[in-house]
């Protein structure tokens, strides 16, 4: 089968697939009132993570660069100290606070978004569409 017939197909058996998964997940997961569900617990674990990342700063580190400009300290003491240091970085820093801050805060926007979306216009907010078909808050 050439290259062009087989994208052809995929190009019109992906789109039934998708739209064929979507409406089994809508059914099985009461969409699209789900959607309005998780954005509180999301945004909490959103705070949460990237607050782990952060406290580090103003607890850990000052500690640590008392203890490694003690003059007492030995370079022993001193690696060890680093060793620390990099550790609480790559875990608190990079892996707690930024990627998993950055996933759960992307995840509550997206979220937010589809609820706002949803929202009925009215007196007391909501989105409407304005007269150039561009989202504008109530």
């Amino acid at each position: 089968m050439p290259a062009a017939v087989a994208a052809g197909v995929l190009l019109i058996v992906l789109p039934i697939a998708f739209n064929a998964a979507f409406v089994l997940l809508a059914k099985t997961f009461d969409y699209p009132d789900i959607l309005r569900r998780p954005g509180a617990t999301v945004g909490v674990l959103a705070a949460t993570v990237q607050f782990l990342g952060l406290v580090r700063w103003p607890f850990l580190v000052p500690y640590l660069a008392r203890q490694m400009d003690d003059t007492a300290s030995s370079p022993t003491r001193k690696e060890a100290i680093d060793v620390v240091f990099q550790s609480f970085h790559r875990y608190l820093g990079v892996a707690v606070g930024k990627h998993l801050g950055y996933l759960f805060t992307g995840a509550w926007s997206v979220l937010v978004g589809a609820a706002m979306i949803q929202a009925p216009a009215g007196p007391k907010g909501g989105i409407r569409r304005g007269p150039n078909t561009h989202t504008v808050a109530a």
